[in-house]
């Protein structure tokens, strides 16, 4: 993130930090694979350093280097710049120990599994209003000069669609049919669309009072 500024990127500084932070997070990986074997959980499988490293807390720990040393390694072949250093961020991963949050992970999917077919059954029906409600905006709505052009192209309308649909209005001097077309929206438009979150809250309910689903 630092060297992403224009005043910190003509420093050493940052990239001190990066080739630090890669050594040091190498360094914990190694001697994780290393120790592997004596870890209860892996002690069992055929060879534990491969199942470490094919675990979630395996790939979580390389994710946090890997990018580098291969920037590191196509710029030293001379190799055109990769630009891997976007996946540095992955870091946050590793620094937020995002393996121990699979569980969690875990039930959420349950969850979604639970209401599966709810889920499938609104999204198709919001997906249905929202590409008929923005056709219906652009006809409306384009060319009129008091919205600034909004609606000026299908995929504009799309996204300001998308907005409406949250209940948030970014635009409101429409034409008597973009009126009418607006309460439309707010009255059944947006309950329909909130049709999923209410069913994953109802199925979190249920997985709280029966985490087996039985």
């Amino acid at each position: 993130m630092a060297a992403s500024m224009p005043r910190l990127a003509t420093l050493r500084t940052p990239h001190i930090v990066e080739v630090v932070s890669a050594i040091g997070f190498t360094a914990d990986y190694v001697l994780h694979l290393i120790a592997a074997p004596a870890e209860p959980s892996l002690a069992t499988e055929p060879s534990p350093r491969w199942a470490f490293a094919c675990s979630a807390e395996g790939l979580v720990d390389a994710a946090a280097f890997l990018p580098f040393w291969l920037e590191q390694g196509l710029l030293l072949v001379g190799a055109p710049a990769a630009h891997l250093d976007v996946f540095l961020m992955l870091r946050v991963l590793r620094v937020l120990r995002f393996e121990s949050s699979l569980r969690a992970l875990g039930l959420l999917s349950g969850i979604a599994a639970r209401c599966k077919g709810m889920l499938v059954a609104s999204g198709i029906l919001t997906m249905l209003i929202w590409l008929l409600s923005a056709v219906l905006f652009y006809e409306f709505e384009r060319g009129n000069p008091r919205v600034n052009g909004a609606f000026d192209s299908i995929p504009e309308a799309l996204y300001y669609t998308a907005v409406f649909l949250a209940a948030e209005w970014a635009e409101i001097d429409f034409t008597p049919p973009g009126k009418m077309l607006m309460v439309v929206l707010c009255s059944a438009a947006i309950g329909i669309a909130a049709i999923p979150m209410g069913s994953l809250f109802e199925a979190f309910e249920d997985s709280l009072r029966d985490p087996d689903g039985s």
